[in-house]
């Protein structure tokens, strides 16, 4: 395979404004939740802390503070979404 070296570097994200990123966070996380259904365990506690972790991995140890609003924006809507994941199996487990 031949090596070809690009003359404009390819910016790649897989969501185009906020909007799009909270939507695609709002599904994954309901499917999460679905498919681990009395099957994990969840707690208001543990969706607080797992965010919490979220966050810091994304925001520091990912260096998402390097990016900027976009690498904010992305670490707290990981934060975001793993909150409602956890948060929506508790009570898909309460049912």
């Amino acid at each position: 395979m031949e090596k070809t070296e690009l003359s404009v570097p390819i910016k790649h994200y897989p969501f185009d404004n906020a909007a799009q990123f909270i939507n695609k966070m709002q599904h994954y996380s309901t499917l999460f939740a679905q498919n681990n259904k009395n099957k994990r365990s969840s707690s208001p506690l543990r969706a607080f802390s797992s965010a919490l972790f979220a966050f810091f991995k994304s925001y520091f140890i990912k260096k998402g503070f390097l990016c900027g609003y976009e690498g904010l924006l992305i670490s707290v809507s990981n934060a975001n979404g793993v909150f409602y994941k956890y948060i929506k199996l508790f009570e898909e487990n309460k049912k």
